[in-house]
């Protein structure tokens, strides 16, 4: 993984585009006007344009495998790409970079579990975090390799904070597009949902019985992780077949899909993702007679 420092800042605009770029600012009881001549943040436009020109780069500069890499493995200013060994990944990189520097950019912020791969990047270049980084959002342990659910340590043990504003807060603030903690997301919308039916106001607390679940369920729970990779790289030609598991209840329903590999030498399973909602609140239960 890396990032693209100063992505934006790195891509000028046409003298007779910047006019749309203006604003105001005080000074000295007036007003002045100025414009950006970079592209900036805000802009409706800015991520289709930084893109776009991301992708400029590559068609002008890049070889084949490069340019694959750039439209693929790209998510805004992100590069996360996974290669079966390091010789790969290193002339990977060291293609990309060339490439990239030809239109501006510079890769830098590299994290790999490979120390092999790391210690082929300058060491301003990497980043300063030992072990544990954030990938699109999801935390990721590279000495061990997995995904993992950190807990928001703005959550505390007191009851005098069981709120439903806090609840929803907290459920808001729960980024799991994995859906590693799934089963552990899943039990705070059933509470949320049951303070609906309660009519409770925003800063009532919630009933004895639903704290503690909140405490069991959040607060008390291990770590959660998965392995990052679904099977092993090393066994030689692989089946590999999807399984599905579904359920649902009057509260909830959920599906969970698993990975199972097998080789001449080893059959193993891994998580691929999972997803869980509560049912609504509404519900239409009808049977037609057959025709």
């Amino acid at each position: 993984m890396a990032d693209i420092d100063a992505m934006f800042m790195q891509i000028c605009i046409r003298t007779e585009d910047q006019s749309c770029l203006r604003f105001l600012w005080p000074s000295n009881n007036s007003v002045q006007q100025f414009q950006y001549t970079r592209l900036i943040f805000g802009a409706i436009c800015s991520p289709t344009t930084a893109i776009l020109v991301l992708q400029e780069t590559a068609l002008d500069f890049g070889n084949t495998t490069t340019k694959d890499l750039i439209f693929n493995s790209f998510h805004m200013d992100d590069f996360v790409h996974s290669f079966l060994n390091e010789q790969k990944a290193e002339t990977a990189v060291q293609n990309l970079r060339q490439t990239l520097s030809k239109g501006g950019f510079s890769l830098t912020k590299f994290v790999s579990n490979s120390v092999q791969c790391l210690n082929k990047i300058p060491k301003e270049h990497r980043d300063n975090e030992k072990d544990k980084h954030r990938v699109l959002g999801v935390m990721w342990n590279t000495v061990n390799d997995t995904f993992y659910h950190q807990k928001l340590a703005k959550v505390q043990e007191d009851k005098r904070e069981y709120t439903l504003r806090k609840l929803l807060s907290l459920i808001a603030c729960l980024f799991d597009p994995l859906g590693i903690i799934a089963p552990l997301l899943i039990t705070l919308k059933i509470i949320l949902q049951d303070t609906w039916k309660e009519r409770l106001a925003w800063d009532d607390l919630l009933s004895d019985e639903k704290q503690k679940t909140w405490i069991e369920q959040y607060l008390n729970v291990p770590e959660i992780s998965m392995p990052r990779c679904f099977v092993s790289p090393n066994e030689p030609s692989p089946i590999n077949q999807l399984y599905c598991f579904c359920d649902a209840s009057q509260l909830a329903e959920g599906a969970v899909i698993y990975i199972r590999s097998q080789s001449a030498n080893n059959i193993s399973t891994g998580f691929v993702i999972a997803r869980a909602k509560v049912a609504p609140l509404k519900q239409n239960l009808s049977c037609k007679q057959p025709c």
